[in-house]
Order: C-alpha cells, then structure tokens, then sequence
C-alpha cells in the first residue's frame, strides 16, 4: 500500500547581470505504508520562478502547476505570470500585475503499430491576458465590422512602446494554440499547430517537416530499461542458470510493473504445474490414475502428482535393454 504526499518543497537562485533568478518547486510523493522513509516515485508538481533587479526589485514570477494521470503521463498544466508593467488606471506608475495565463491540456492516444505504448497526440494551450485599448486608434471590429478601439496583447504592447496615455486596460482571451500529431504512414509523422488570435478573429496554421522515427512515450523519454524482479527468497546468486524470462510492460510505470511481475511470479508457486516427468526404469505399479511424489536431485519434495498417461520407450543394449519411461502428470 502507498499514500502520496505533497509536502516537500525546495528553492534555489542564481545572480547574472545585475539581476536576481530565484525559483522554488514543489513535489508530490509516493511511499510505502509499510516503509515510509522509502520514496517509491515523485513527481513535479508546481515550479515557482522570481526575478529581481537591484536585489529588491521583483519585475516577474511565473507559477507552474502541473497534473497527473494514474501512469505518471503530464495531463494538464496552468500557468500564471505576473510582471512588472505600466498601470493605465494609476497615470502609467509600474506595478507588479497580471498579464497573462495559460491553461494547457494534453490527451494521448494509443499508438497503432504497439496497442502496449501511448502516444502524445495533441496539446491545447490557451492564453487570456492583459489587453490594451486604443480609443484614439480605431480599427474594424472583427464581431461587428464596425470602427472601434483598437485592442492589442497588452505585453506586446509594452515591448514595442505602443502604450501611452489616454490608453486603458482589459482582460480577455488571446490566443488558442492546438499542436496534433499527424501519423503519416511508413514510421513518419509531423507535427500540425494551429493558432487562434482571438484579439483579430484570425487563424494560422503551420506543419513541421515530416519526421522519421518513434512518436510513442517510450521513445521520447530515452531508451528502454530492464530491471531483474526475483521472487521472494531468491536472489541473483542463488536462482538457477543465467536464462532470463522478458516480461514486456510497454510504458506502464516501474511504480506498477515491478508489483505486477511480483504477483506473476507468487501466482506461479500457488498455481498446480502439470508436465512430463522421465524415469530410468520400469515399475508393475506404474499405472494411470497412480499417486505419487517426486523430488528433486538435492530430495527437495517438487509436489504431489497423479498419473495422467505414460509412455515407455526400450532400448536393446547388449544382452538386455534400457527401459526409458516418460510420465505425463498434473499436480494435486
């Protein structure tokens, strides 16, 4: 049994320029009821940006969250980004606002050369912000299609020295970006993004070059990895011979392969084995519907076994013979 948590925190800076880069980050964590000092699996779930100038000044802080599925897989991220900006509504004085957010959703498919392995088949990120008004720029309103203010990203205003007075300031929706995954045949895909800018009522789209190679989860998260689950008792030194058995779990997390092997391998030693067992020699009371025990070379006992057939196999050797016998039996 696990329980997760979500108390553990870190941060760290650095200084380039003048300017100050702090950062902090929070994790969500997975252990044992029965060792909790052991972490089974972490993940990142909130990231904390700052940056100052002349040590005192904070001009920005961006605040990730992301979210997760049962499989690890990243299913959805926000994003807030405050930054130091002129205030319309207070004669231009700069203040630290909010100019911008972005909610990101992420859906994956399953990928149809391995129904084992997922794909990351499209990103939705959409972005509301600050917008700046215009009253003495009038411009055609893309709804109506009459004269009206002229609004702009607020940030994009800011950059290029577009704001002044007189001008005001909203808050809406920018722009929807939406990333698919085209599988275009022959082990090749590309990648399709289409941008909404709702400020203009306008669409653009654009392809990547067309890829070769692997799209699912596995591929983009580094080579594979093979891990060695024993049963309980036996370790590497004591199990016999060197032949490995290969369980393949596709991009399910180690966090619920590894105890899917383990109930593998317990069920193994409840489950009844049947199969041929080999005889030197010949017994009267070897018959079908016969009871028997057999062991092992060092007398371990292997079980309890009745009869289900048998064959005799006899061959000549000098003035007598062999006598081989193959037993078929199932375990009782």
């Amino acid at each position: 049994m696990s329980t997760p948590a979500t108390s553990r925190s870190s941060t760290a800076g650095s200084s380039t320029g003048g300017s100050d880069v702090r950062w902090g980050s929070g994790a969500r964590e997975w252990r044992s009821g029965d060792a909790p000092d052991e972490i089974l699996r972490s993940e990142i779930v909130s990231i904390k940006k700052e940056t100052y100038i002349e040590l005192l000044t904070l001009v920005s802080r961006r605040t990730e969250t992301h979210s997760f599925d049962a499989q690890g897989r990243r299913v959805s991220t926000s994003v807030i980004n405050l930054g130091l900006v002129p205030d319309l509504a207070a004669d231009g004085v700069p203040s630290l606002q909010t100019i911008r957010e972005e909610d990101q959703t992420v859906s994956y498919t399953t990928d149809p050369k391995n129904p084992r392995r997922s794909i990351q088949s499209k990103i939705v990120t959409k972005i509301r912000g600050m917008v700046a008004v215009d009253s003495e720029n009038q411009y055609y309103d893309p709804d109506t299609g009459s004269q009206a203010d002229f609004k702009q990203d607020f940030l994009e205003a800011h950059k290029a020295g577009n704001l002044k007075d007189g001008m005001t300031a909203g808050y809406g929706p920018l722009k929807t970006v939406t990333e698919t995954l085209i599988d275009l045949g022959n082990n090749q895909y590309q990648m399709s993004v289409s941008t909404i800018d709702h400020l203009r009522k306008t669409e653009s789209n654009s392809f990547s070059e067309p890829k070769t190679g692997d799209a699912s989860l596995s591929s983009s998260l580094g080579k594979q990895s093979q891990v060695i689950v024993l049963k309980d008792g036996l370790t590497l030194a004591m199990r016999p011979g060197n032949a490995l058995e290969t369980l393949a779990i596709g991009e399910l997390p180690l966090f619920f392969g590894i105890p899917l092997v383990e109930r593998k391998l317990a069920s193994r030693d409840v489950q009844k084995q049947s199969g041929t067992v080999n005889v030197i020699g010949y017994s009267d009371s070897i018959d079908r519907g016969t009871f028997f025990t057999l062991f092992d070379r060092e007398e371990n006992n292997a079980g309890k076994f009745l009869m289900a057939g048998f064959r005799a196999d006899i061959t000549p050797l000098g003035d007598g013979c062999v006598i081989n016998m193959a037993l078929e039996a199932d375990e009782i």
